[in-house]
C-alpha cells in the first residue's frame, strides 16, 4: 500500500534573513491505528493472547515511566529510544540563577531504531494524492458520502467514517455529533462501540 501525501508551502522565518518559499510533502488524513488492532495482529503472529498482550503493554509503559522519571533513557531493540526532553520556564533567566523550581519535562522524545528506520525506509512508496483536509470536509461532504455508504452497509463506526472521509478523529466526532443532532444519524451503543445508523432526515 502506498502513503498517501500532499506538498504545502511555508515561507522561511525572516529572522534568517531570507524570504524564500519551501515546499514540504505531509502525510494526507494519517489513521491511529488503536491499540486493540496491535494486540489482534502481534496475537495472531505468536502464542500470546490480546490479554497477555495488553498486560505486556501495561507493564512496559509502567516501567518505561520508572525509568524516565530517574532521568534514564530506555532502548528497545528493534523499536527505539525513550529519553525526556526539558524546558525551563522561563529561559532568559541568567543561567546562574536556575534552580529545580525553572525547570519542566518539555515531552518524551523517541528515536528510532537504526535497523527500523532503514526498513521503512526502503519500503516506503508514495502517493500524490488529492483528497480533502479535515478543516475542508463538511456536513454536506458527509451526508453525500454517507448516502453512498448506507446503500450497502446498515450501520458505520467511528472509524470507518474517518476513513470514509479521510478525518482525523476530532473532526469526526465533531461532524458525527452534528449529524446526530439534526437526525442525519441514529446512534446505538455496544460495548465500547458506537454504531450509526441512517437517521430520518439522512
Amino acid at each position: 500500500m502506498k502513503i498517501k501525501f500532499d506538498a504545502y508551502e511555508i515561507a522561511q522565518s525572516p529572522l534568517h534573513g531570507a524570504d524564500k518559499i519551501y515546499s514540504r510533502p505531509a502525510i494526507v488524513n494519517p489513521q491511529t491505528i488503536p491499540t486493540r488492532d496491535v494486540m489482534e495482529k502481534v496475537s495472531g503472529e505468536c502464542t500470546l493472547t490480546p490479554i497477555d498482550i495488553s498486560a505486556v503493554i501495561g507493564s512496559l509503559a509502567r516501567h518505561l515511566n520508572q525509568q524516565l522519571l530517574q532521568g534514564n533513557a530506555v532502548h528497545l531493540d528493534g523499536i527505539g529510544t525513550f529519553s525526556l526532553s526539558l524546558k525551563f520556564d522561563d529561559a532568559t533567566k541568567p543561567k546562574a540563577d536556575l534552580t529545580a523550581r525553572d525547570v519542566r519535562v518539555a515531552g518524551i522524545n523517541f528515536t528510532p531504531d537504526h535497523a527500523l528506520l532503514a526498513e521503512v525506509q526502503r519500503e516506503a512508496k508514495f502517493e500524490r494524492s488529492s483528497a480533502l483536509r479535515s478543516s475542508v470536509v463538511g456536513e454536506g461532504d458527509a451526508i453525500l458520502r454517507l448516502r453512498e455508504y448506507f446503500q450497502n452497509h446498515r450501520n458505520i463506526t467511528k472509524r470507518t467514517f474517518q476513513e470514509l472521509l479521510g478525518l482525523k478523529y476530532g473532526r469526526a466526532t465533531k461532524l458525527l455529533l452534528a449529524l446526530e443532532a439534526k437526525n442525519k444519524l441514529g446512534i446505538v451503543k455496544v460495548g465500547q462501540t458506537n454504531f450509526y445508523y441512517p437517521g430520518p432526515t439522512l
